[in-house]
């Protein structure tokens, strides 16, 4: 998922319930338990090789190097103010 409120959240949850039943049979309604963690963050530099060119294909342009050039912008832009990392 890519944030808390993720729209598909719910939906994931019961696509890894499936396929974890579908690969053990014979699990007990009370034998699996699914976590669900945000740590790691997401972030775009984790999309795959695949993943990114399928983006390309349904965007036109590599949506991870665009993600990187706007996050280098902000972070430029937030520098120049005269902040130093951890000061509001």
């Amino acid at each position: 998922m890519t944030a808390i409120g993720c729209p598909v959240s719910g939906s994931i949850l019961g696509y890894v319930e499936q396929a974890i039943r579908d690969a053990v049979p014979g699990l007990g309604e009370d034998d699996l338990e699914i976590d669900v963690t945000f740590d790691p963050p997401w972030n775009p530099d984790m999309v795959s090789d695949l993943g990114r060119e399928l983006l390309k294909e349904v965007y036109g342009y590599d949506v991870v190097e665009e993600w990187k050039k706007r996050m280098a912008e902000d972070n430029q832009d937030y520098n120049s103010q005269g902040l130093q990392e951890g000061q509001a």
